[in-house]
């Protein structure tokens, strides 16, 4: 009898492993799929978003139309059926609305002509995409590249208000501020997907970016105030470029 149990235990074992198998590698598609769908329409968002910013209205538009499509796939999708790691997200079909009003949003401003309220309301899809991310502990490429800007922003800031450099406390607030860009530039560069690294863009904008960002160390040490700005400005168009290709 213990024998026969036995048996039976085992064969339910090897049904619970079978099911195991068949469910998990479906439930990491899920999150993948996920992902690349958020990637694609988000695409679309970065072009939108650059082109208000350039005042062509025609382009921008026909790219929120594109994310528009896309991001209702999204909410079509998995509003209902959240990937595992998002399954106990309160806030997750919320946010996928609050996304895709967002875009409707944007649209609406757009077509009446309106490009600076259109961008207005399309400013918090991202960090609405990247909370969503964060409050489950997902930390992808497009956060990494996040972090990276946030970092430049706070270190161009000493491109219109240079520190006084006989003021030690002063000086040692902007290395602190260019360290962490440092480090999060490195660390976008080290990390990015193969795709991404392999891209000649992006090997440009590192390249071009950190060598900028080391020169802005001569420029601290030499209380060069001219060379900080001047680096800095160059900066600027690596680091919006990163975001526009890359994140």
């Amino acid at each position: 009898m213990a024998k026969i149990m036995s048996g039976r235990a085992s064969l339910a074992m090897a049904a619970v492993v079978l099911v195991f198998y068949a469910i998990s590698p479906a439930r990491a598609a899920a999150v993948h799929d996920f992902h690349d769908a958020v990637a694609g329409a988000f695409a679309h968002y970065r072009e939108a978003v650059y082109y208000l910013s350039t005042g062509n209205g025609s382009v921008a538009l026909f790219e929120l139309d594109q994310m528009a499509a896309k991001w209702d796939a999204v909410e079509r999708r998995f509003a209902d059926a959240p990937p595992d790691i998002y399954a106990n997200d309160t806030a997750w079909r919320d946010t996928l609305a609050a996304v895709g009003d967002a875009i409707e949003s944007g649209l609406a401003a757009g077509d009446a002509g309106d490009l600076e309220i259109a961008l207005l309301r399309l400013a918090p899809v991202r960090s609405k995409l990247s909370g969503l991310r964060r409050r489950n502990g997902v930390f992808l490429f497009p956060d990494c590249v996040e972090r990276a800007n946030l970092a430049f922003q706070r270190l161009f800031v000493y491109r219109h208000e240079p520190p006084d450099f006989a003021d030690v406390e002063a000086v040692d607030g902007l290395r602190r501020v260019l360290a962490i860009t440092v480090y999060w530039y490195e660390t976008c560069r080290d990390t990015a997907p193969a795709v991404i690294k392999g891209d000649e863009q992006f090997q440009r904008i590192m390249d071009s970016a950190l060598y900028s960002l080391g020169l802005i160390w001569g420029a601290i040490d030499q209380r060069d105030e001219r060379r900080l700005i001047g680096n800095l400005r160059g900066l600027k168009s690596s680091d919006g470029l990163l975001y526009l290709r890359f994140g």
